[in-house]
């Protein structure tokens, strides 16, 4: 009977020595994940505006494209346009 009780308060020692370990554990895991969360939403936003410069000045050269060469816009559109009509037309 005292073996057990001995037992106990062994096991009982260690789950208290053991709280602050796994308490500090989850700190840190918590403090490396805020730190990755940081990083990749930071390296999201450096991407996103990237891509919004590229598509801003993609849109302009097309702007400038189409204002330089009406003609050719307008007979490339008219040739997408077919190029759809025909397709959609095929499928029914």
């Amino acid at each position: 009977m005292s073996t057990t009780a001995s037992s106990k308060s062994r096991s009982n020692g260690k789950s208290k020595d053991k709280a602050p370990d796994a308490a500090a554990f989850a700190d840190k895991v918590q403090d490396d994940l805020d730190a990755g969360i940081a990083e990749v939403r930071q390296t999201a936003q450096a991407a996103l505006d990237q891509s919004s410069e590229q598509v801003a000045r993609a849109a302009q050269q097309s702007s400038k494209f189409v204002r330089d060469n009406p003609a050719l816009a307008v007979a490339g559109a008219v040739g997408v346009g077919l190029l759809i009509g025909l397709a959609l037309r095929g499928r029914s």
